[in-house]
């Protein structure tokens, strides 16, 4: 039988793989659950993997108000579950149990579990998409299925990602918490587009400019969106198509043949890499945010929500997402952009030219896109909402 986890302030423990001054997603999610629930008066502590640059003493992960200590290892890939039950122990046995671990993935679930259980500490585990969508091996598969079993909750960031763990294991039913991520209004903002960003990427201020910010791999749709290009710039010939992000030299290089081939080097600029800290003001070059992520059926490779969206709608930005994976629930169809077919140019076409050509209706849907974003995905209300789930008031879960 799982622990309890009884009401009031608690005392909970993050183990996560990244953590900022390293992006991503997980990081991300980390940081702003971290945050969000000390927020909520919780003491929150995160345990983190040292990497070269975070420091001797780690000084750029630390922000005064979530302390943060390192697993220690240089062999990852191998050893990623010992060093996770080293991390563990080691700070379990220096201080008094928490009340929570909440585990970002389950690749730090599996080694922290077996300790916790014997120490009779409640661990919940995030499940974000990709670790129940791709091909694995069949132990990997049975050691994923039998972390999830130990947990005592598990948290989706989609009703879709949801859906497949059930699937794949069907004891979960009625352990997996929907709750997706969320945003920083304070760190993702309408801002004036600069002109030191548009110098950065060649761009004029009359330039209409889609964007996509995303690792550069073949489900993000970047191919898709250069094959819709000759359509879009026939009626909106200013139209600039802005790739940011980095991926493999095999892919972007196939995307830059794709691009001379349709004689589109004017209109598209590959930005690379991003510094966090510059992030809100490559979303605000934008005029509309493309992203027409497909699943790649064969490796299991599906988007399992898209938090990007809500960056962009936080910055008053109209979206447009792929109809696949968890990105219906991201982008309000209708309400903060358009979830189109990710694999038919045609489609992705007409809903990109109809943004950039009627400003009225792009202004209405990145409001709306604001409003959902600051009312429903904030970290602080998503933190509340996991409170509600672990520790309801007067009782115990």
């Amino acid at each position: 039988m799982s622990p309890s986890i009884h009401p009031g302030p608690k005392r909970i423990v993050i183990f996560s793989e990244d953590y900022p001054p390293t992006d991503g997603g997980i990081a991300q999610w980390a940081y702003g659950m971290a945050h969000g629930l000390s927020a909520q008066g919780h003491a929150v502590e995160v345990c983190t993997r040292r990497r070269g640059n975070t420091g001797a003493a780690g000084a750029d992960c630390q922000d005064g108000a979530v302390p943060v200590t390192f697993a220690e290892g240089k062999r990852w890939r191998r050893y990623r579950t010992w060093y996770w039950r080293r991390a563990a122990r080691n700070l379990l046995e220096s201080r008094s149990s928490p009340d929570l671990i909440l585990c970002t993935t389950w690749n730090c679930a599996r080694g922290v579990l077996p300790l916790a259980r014997r120490r009779g500490v409640p661990v919940v585990t995030a499940v974000h998409g990709l670790e129940v969508t791709r091909r694995m091996p069949s132990f990997k598969r049975w050691w994923l299925r039998r972390t999830l079993l130990g947990s005592h909750r598990v948290v989706a960031v989609s009703t879709f990602t949801a859906d497949r763990v059930v699937s794949d294991c069907p004891a979960l039913e009625g352990r997996v918490i929907v709750l997706p991520g969320g945003v920083d209004p304070d760190r993702f903002f309408q801002v004036p587009k600069t002109p030191e960003a548009l110098l950065r990427f060649g761009l004029s201020p009359t330039d209409r400019v889609i964007l996509t910010l995303a690792r550069v791999v073949p489900r993000k749709g970047h191919d898709q969106v250069i094959a819709a290009l000759p359509q879009i710039l026939a009626t909106v010939p200013t139209a600039k198509y802005l790739i940011c992000g980095t991926g493999p030299e095999k892919h972007v290089e196939r995307l830059r043949r794709q691009v001379e081939e349709l004689g589109l080097q004017d209109a598209v600029i590959f930005g690379g890499y991003v510094e966090p800290g510059q992030l809100n003001d490559v979303y605000n070059l934008c005029d509309v945010y493309v992203m027409p992520s497909r699943e790649i059926e064969d490796e299991g490779d599906v988007e399992g929500f898209g938090i990007t969206f809500l960056e962009a709608n936080a910055c008053k930005r109209p979206v447009i997402g792929g109809d696949s994976g968890g990105i219906p629930e991201a982008v309000a169809d209708g309400e903060t952009g358009y979830v189109v077919d990710p694999i038919d140019p045609s489609a992705i076409a007409p809903a990109v030219t109809k943004l950039l050509r009627d400003t009225a209706l792009a202004d209405r849907l990145g409001r709306q896109g604001y409003d959902r974003v600051t009312r429903r995905y904030t970290w602080n209300t998503i933190a509340v909402q996991l409170g509600r789930h672990l520790f309801p008031e007067g009782g115990q879960r």
